[in-house]
């Protein structure tokens, strides 16, 4: 979609062996909100993680405005705000 703010295309993940994400795809248009739902270990957690830049995705297109993931990491962390479930402290990029 050309005026989303946040794309993600066909992403994935595991966990060793466990794939926790597969093929997730939705994008955010300015203005609008978005809930992640699921039970316990369904990837909602890994997503944020992903959009955040803490973790790489396994596969998978991200874009947030004009910036992919991972390769412009630090421009989107200065986009977005993320507040972990848990406090903690994250390497500074």
């Amino acid at each position: 979609m050309e005026n989303a703010a946040i794309q993600v295309e066909g992403l994935r993940f595991s966990y060793d062996q466990v794939e926790v994400l597969h093929g997730l795809t939705f994008h955010l248009c300015p203005g609008e909100v978005l809930g992640l739902l699921g039970a316990n270990g369904a990837g909602k957690s890994t997503t944020l993680k992903i959009l955040a830049g803490i973790l790489s995705c396994g596969s998978g297109k991200i874009r947030v405005h004009d910036f992919t993931l991972p390769e412009n990491r630090n421009e989107v962390k200065r986009l977005l705000g993320y507040v972990p479930e848990s406090a903690g402290l994250y390497e500074r990029a």
